[in-house]
């Protein structure tokens, strides 16, 4: 398995696109963050701008046993890797 974790804090966890390209690259991407409050900031702690993100994933994995999950401001993405198929004999020299 293998799990990839993105911070996307005070997300509306329907709005972030999460994309699987020939099972070895994932795209996130995150919408710009609607202001809540009305006024001016003087400084802002966390970033409210539109992000994207793609992981070069480090082996193919299985898309039927993908999961996506977002708790708390953190994105948890579960990726299954595919079963191994037939079993073959390496020989060694």
């Amino acid at each position: 398995e293998i799990v990839v974790l993105a911070d996307v804090p005070g997300r509306d966890p329907e709005s972030v696109q999460v994309s699987l390209e020939d099972d070895r690259l994932l795209h996130i991407e995150v919408p710009e963050q609607e202001d809540t409050v009305d006024g001016q900031y003087i400084t802002r702690g966390r970033e409210h701008g539109s992000a994207t993100r793609t992981v070069a994933l480090p082996a193919p994995v299985d898309e039927d046993q993908t999961e996506a999950t977002c708790d708390r401001g953190v994105l948890t993405v579960r990726l299954g890797k595919p079963s191994g198929g037939e079993e073959i004999d390496i020989q060694v020299e």
